[in-house]
């Protein structure tokens, strides 16, 4: 009996052509990949899966995919079938992406994984599972590393922070001491000023005893230096005031040739002391 095989050959010929395909593609895949039927039985699985989980492809083929790599939460807790994400796609169709768990290698080490979860479709019916995954445990490293430098810079800040509000507390206390000093200094050097002005102002204006022309010269020299002093001691007192944030300032005219004599009245004893002209 003879028969038209050719229709049956090309069908051969085209399945292993597409057989061909598939296997050049997964074994050039650099991420792992893996099939599972509807029971969650490896069906295939590419040598990049091998080599991450350390199986060979005779080990992995007809085993259950999660008793073997996917059994133990990152913790090493026990992982329920039901709860696991790879096998959610078998129940409700859709794709599972998870980037937060563990593949286990064959040496029993964990392997930290991002791996996506898509149902197989036969007529519309969902037959089982193909996984894609990559080994991600570089990245968790840097990742690691990038967390802990940013740690240790908010450690930094934080104690740079607290440096400075030291800092910054022991200068406000160190201004407060110098101002508390600086308003006692300005009362304690009034009271002499008040009384050698006094003295000196009484020797000027006496009539019962007045001075010679050459001593009243002098005296009024000293109250000027001494009225001079007594505005040093106010102004002291004033810089105390504006750092405490309790002074207005206002502009007056001043006479500036008046204001040129009292300089040169006042310089004029240090300058003939040095014979400077």
């Amino acid at each position: 009996v003879l028969r038209n095989i050719s229709e049956r050959k090309a069908t051969e010929k085209a399945i292993e052509s597409a057989n061909r395909e598939r296997n050049l593609i997964l074994n050039s895949a650099g991420e792992g990949i893996y099939g599972l039927d509807i029971k969650g039985m490896t069906t295939f699985v590419n040598p990049a899966a091998c080599k991450i989980l350390g199986y060979t492809e005779e080990e992995l083929l007809g085993t259950g995919q999660h008793i073997t790599i996917h059994h133990s939460y990152p913790d090493g807790t026990h992982y329920p079938k039901d709860k696991c994400p790879i096998y959610a796609a078998f129940r409700d169709g859709k794709m599972h992406a998870e980037s937060e768990e563990v593949f286990w290698h064959k040496n029993g080490s964990p392997i930290p994984v991002e791996y996506l979860s898509t149902p197989i479709y036969d007529e519309e019916k969902i037959v089982g599972a193909v996984v894609t995954f990559t080994d991600i445990t570089a990245r968790k490293a840097s990742e690691k590393e990038l967390q802990q430098a940013y740690n240790k810079l908010e450690t930094r800040i934080e104690e740079r922070t607290q440096q400075l509000n030291q800092a910054k507390e022991l200068a406000e206390h160190h201004n407060q001491a110098k101002s508390e000093f600086l308003s006692r200094m300005s009362h304690e050097l009034r009271t002499p000023m008040n009384a050698i002005l006094g003295f000196a102002q009484i020797m000027e204006e006496s009539r019962k005893d007045p001075l010679p022309d050459s001593h009243k010269s002098r005296t009024h020299q000293i109250l000027k230096a001494g009225n001079q002093l007594l505005e040093l001691i106010n102004e002291i007192l004033d810089l105390s005031r504006i750092e405490a944030g309790k002074i207005s300032v206002s502009l007056e005219p001043i006479n500036i040739a008046e204001l040129s004599t009292d300089v040169i009245n006042v310089i004029r004893p240090l300058a003939e002391k040095y014979q400077i002209q």
